[in-house]
């Protein structure tokens, strides 16, 4: 027996120590690789990837262990930071040394950790996933991510509900800029930064381009929908153009919220350097609540675009400059955003009416593309300033003479402005209405012509925000001013010389005519005209052409003679040299077809043109410049052994006109490599049961034409190996999976891609995403259906078994509710219904997310009209002892409940109740007079008695006897 017992307590030994190997082979030493976002506020989630993520009990940040953690997988956790400091990312592992990864920067405020655009119809990005695809032309953005809770912009809130984007309503704006001072030198790399694509090449920068001349740091600043464009900007912002805005007032109610009130874009290389905002009051300096300062240095990127940089010349306005040479073409650069609510700068509920201005101190290397504003929160006014590139308020010593007013606005809201201008006569003290008359025109515009001018009146302008006209601001004072004049005089440049243009020319020469007088009382007003007779006759006003400079149109065909009318106090002068302008017609591609083989080889490609011709299409292998590979629709390429990209232009002659070159791809299909850098689904939609998600996906390594995608779904549903078709465009698309029948979460990804060559390409990351199918709409069932008296009445009905939220509750006359339904606005789970007169059925109407709504089982309110109790007849006289009435109840409402007879004719007395719900009762054998009455119920109601009916007894007659 010994040992036999030996024997299995070495067996337990031996089976305890493989049991121990097994737990050392498997655990192995953690390691961590990266996380993202870099930096994050409480509450918000970061992605830690790395290896061997088992057995994992505590993630720090900074030494603050996160509020809670979910090992995703053996290669990813996330973690929720909670209130902590700056340091290391650690995940901590029993038995095994700490996995530690330096860089984590705890924020004092909420982080942006996802935005959504519209660039190519729709671009998604976060700080743990960049989107691959870089935008490269303008993009409005949509929506943000702020504190876990994504806002939309108001841009395009349908685009967002179409693709399944859960976001609370918003309204943000672009802050109208007014920077004070002008561009600095050279050295110090402030550049207008525009998308690589806006000026019509990738290949190419061309400040001449229609796109890209006229953007002055502070038109781009408000630029695209709401002011909202990420495809637009400047870089290094001197710390001397400090940026004030005006604020016309803040409501209360959201200092307090949740929502973000101040949003900043940075669009360009970050530096440790300060950006500092701060409320001050209408004096501009005294600081209301605490400064807020941020270093975008230390922001997560959310993602990177493409683009070109112009440089500005020298010691210009802001607000006029226009660039004029090239910097950088088809650069690459990153975008964050960070943003602040009210409470954030020390707004509160006694300080917020003492503001009078948002102010912004640059860093000097401030990368703005715009800063945004909570419109729900905070008012702005227009910005309005003097334009003094047309402003002529000098007039003659001689007399009275012409001037010519105008003021440059931007909308705070971006919506329209309206006008009213002010004279003043007495130096400011007063100030009285304009009105158009033979004196004043255009004084309900931004600009104001005044016929005879008078020395020393000063006037004004004031601008509304047309649909709130409250929000206004007025402009600087003008000053009519009287000096001595000389003869004036201007030439147009560029000369007279005829400059012959192609249709919508990408990158023209020139067309800007420009005039600098000479003479006069130093201030001038300007009006260009145009003719298409000749450079003598048929001239008529350029409407809204008062400037020095004029910049042409060249998008239609014809010969344009141009020249402007110089005035300066009573002097005036048309410009002696007429230019002419002869925009001859091209061509232009139409559309281009990418075509693809799976080996090396030809491809043949082709394109169409918008005049129809073939023979005016060029093939290239470059963007500009090279010679023509060949001409027609079609190409075919030598053979290749690599995706290659070639481009389609047409050419005309008589005169030589090039158009814009479009991109063709020819794709070598065994050269591309799917991955996630690449390859992404960004996003999937939330669907009901029955229906399909659609899948969307972004790409930078295939070419755009239809492919057929293989996808699995498991989870809540299961879908295997099923084909689905995907049309891409600029790199984007999307396909529907087949129906998804059960409610629950499910995991969807792509397999393989096949082109139509029946090349395939296999998706080694990036390729799946999350498929959520809400439960149907329940609608459940309504308690508390009762009956009640007509008039003064009250009915609890409560819902429950529901699954989804009250969208409303409904009433109906009718059972089946075919008739007569009312809507009632209540979104909660119960309702009372009072003083009803007729029975009423109610209903509520659930919804759960998007799915369709379902009604709930009806309850029934039961109205009882007023009980009366009617009337009795049948009343008689009978002889006491033996003797039979039949009593009769008519015109009563309500159910006999009982009969009651009495002694007493007002039932004051002596009254028993009878046991008899008919209308008819039959008195029988009664020895005195007596009283009935039936006692009636209607429903609920009070119950009422009928009038009364008289049973007389006599005597029994005797006959007595005679004496």
């Amino acid at each position: 027996m010994d040992v036999t017992l030996l024997g299995k307590g070495r067996a337990a030994l031996l089976c305890l120590f493989m049991v121990c190997l097994t737990g050392l082979l498997h655990a192995q030493q953690h390691t961590i690789s990266s996380f993202s976002p870099s930096n994050a506020n409480t509450g918000e989630v970061v992605t830690i990837t790395g290896t061997n993520f088992s057995s994992i009990t505590a993630v720090n940040f900074g030494g603050t262990a996160a509020s809670s953690f979910t090992v995703v997988s053996t290669t990813r956790i996330s973690a929720t930071v909670a209130a902590g400091s700056s340091g290391s990312v650690t995940v901590v592992k029993t038995g095994f040394s700490n996995a530690s990864s330096a860089g984590f920067v705890f924020s004092s405020y909420p982080t942006i950790t996802r935005i959504i655009s519209d660039y190519n119809g729709y671009w998604d990005t976060n700080t743990t996933t960049n989107n691959s695809v870089l935008p490269d032309n303008s993009h409005n953005l949509l929506a943000f991510t702020y504190g876990g809770t994504t806002y939309s912009t108001g841009v395009n809130n349908t685009l967002l509900t179409n693709r399944g984007v859960t976001y609370t309503s918003g309204s943000f704006k672009a802050l109208p800029a007014s920077l004070s001072g002008t561009t600095p030198a050279s050295g110090a790399s402030f550049f207008l930064a525009v998308g690589a694509k806006k000026d019509g090449s990738t290949t190419t920068a061309n400040v001449t381009n229609a796109n890209i001349r006229n953007l002055t740091p502070e038109a781009l600043l408000v630029d695209g929908t709401n002011g909202l464009d990420l495809g637009t900007g400047y870089t290094n912002l001197p710390a001397t153009a400090l940026s004030s805005y005006t604020i016309k007032s803040i409501d209360p109610s959201k200092i307090t919220d949740s929502e973000p009130d101040i949003v900043v874009t940075q669009i360009a290389a970050p530096s440790g350097s300060i950006d500092t905002f701060q409320f001050v009051k209408s004096d501009g300096t005294t600081l209301v609540g605490n400064a807020v300062t941020v270093s975008q240095g230390s922001v997560s990127k959310l993602g990177t675009w493409a683009l070109d940089l112009f440089s500005y010349p020298v010691g210009v306005s802001y607000a006029t400059v226009k660039p004029t040479a090239v910097s950088s073409t088809n650069t690459t650069r990153e975008i964050r955003m960070v943003s602040f609510k009210l409470s954030d700068f020390g707004i509160n509920g006694t300080n917020y009416n003492q503001i009078g201005f948002l102010k912004l101190t640059p860093s000097g290397t401030s990368d703005v593309a715009f800063i945004a504003y909570n419109a729900n929160a905070i008012n702005i006014p227009p910005v309005v300033t003097i334009n003094t590139s047309a402003t002529s308020s000098n007039i003659c010593l001689s007399g009275t003479s012409p001037a010519y007013l105008s003021v440059n606005t931007i909308s705070g809201s971006g919506a329209s402005l309206s006008y009213s201008w002010e004279v003043s006569t007495n130096g400011g003290t007063s100030w009285s209405a304009v009105t158009n008359d033979s004196t004043y025109s255009g004084a309900t515009t931004a600009n104001l012509s005044i016929t005879a001018g008078t020395n020393s009146y000063k006037y004004r302008a004031t601008v509304y925000e047309t649909a709130t006209p409250s929000i206004s601001a007025v402009s600087p004072e003008f000053t009519i001013v009287a000096q001595a004049s000389s003869a004036i005089a201007g030439t147009i440049n560029p000369g007279a010389a005829d400059i012959t243009m192609c249709l919508n020319d990408p990158a023209p020469t020139t067309t800007t005519l420009t005039v600098a007088p000479t003479g006069g009382v130093s201030t001038y007003s300007y009006q260009w005209q145009q003719s298409t007779t000749s450079a003598t006759t048929g001239f008529s006003n350029i409407s809204g052409a008062n400037a020095s400079t004029y910049d042409y149109p060249y998008s239609s065909l014809g010969t344009v003679w141009y020249r402007v009318i110089i005035t300066s106090g009573c002097l005036n002068t048309t410009s002696l040299a007429v230019a002419r302008k002869v925009i001859t017609s091209g061509d232009s591609i139409l559309s281009v077809t990418n075509n693809s083989r799976c080996n090396t080889g030809t491809v043949t490609l082709s394109a169409t043109s918008v005049s129809g011709t073939s023979s005016n299409i060029n093939w290239y292998a470059a963007e500009t410049g090279g010679s023509s590979l060949g001409s027609n629709a079609s190409f075919t390429t030598p053979s290749i052994s690599s995706s290659t990209t070639y481009y389609a232009g047409t050419v005309t002659s008589s005169p030589t006109c090039n158009s814009v070159r479009r991109a063709v791809t020819a794709t070598i299909a065994s050269g591309i490599t799917l991955s996630s850098t690449n390859f992404s689904v960004p996003s999937t939609t939330t669907v009901c049961p029955g229906s399909g998600s659609t899948v969307y996906v972004s790409t930078t390594a295939l070419p755009d034409e239809t492919y057929t995608v293989t996808y699995s779904v498991a989870g809540a549903n299961t879908i295997t190996n099923a084909t689905a078709s995907l049309t891409l465009v600029n790199g984007f698309g999307t396909f529907t999976t087949s129906a998804l029948n059960t409610a629950g979460s499910n995991f969807m990804s792509i397999s393989n891609v096949q082109n139509g060559a029946g090349c395939n390409f296999a998706p080694s990351s990036g390729n799946s995403n999350y498929i959520v199918v809400n439960a149907a709409s329940v609608g459940g069932s309504i308690a508390g259906g009762a009956t009640v008296c007509t008039g003064t009445n009250s009915t609890n009905l409560t819902l429950s078994g529901h699954t989804g939220s009250i969208t409303k509750w409904q009433s109906s006359s009718s059972s089946d509710f075919s008739t007569g339904v009312s809507d009632i606005a209540n979104t909660t789970t119960s309702l009372s219904a009072s003083n009803l007169t007729a029975t009423t059925y109610y209903r509520a109407v659930v919804a759960n997310a998007s799915c369709a709504s379902a009604n709930s089982s009806s309850a029934t309110v039961t109205v009882s009209p007023t009980s009366v109790g009617g009337s009795v007849s049948g009343g008689t006289t009978v002889c006491t002892g033996t003797n039979s009435t039949d009593l009769t109840l008519n015109g009563n409402t309500g159910n006999v409940s009982k009969w009651q007879s009495s002694t007493s004719s007002d039932f004051s007395t002596g009254v028993s109740d009878i046991s008899n719900t008919t209308t008819s009762y039959t008195a029988t054998n009664l020895t005195a007079t007596t009283y009935y009455r039936a006692v009636v119920t209607s429903g609920a109601c009070d119950s009422a008695n009928s009038s009364s009916a008289t049973v007389t007894v006599n005597a029994t007659s005797v006959g007595g006897s005679v004496s």
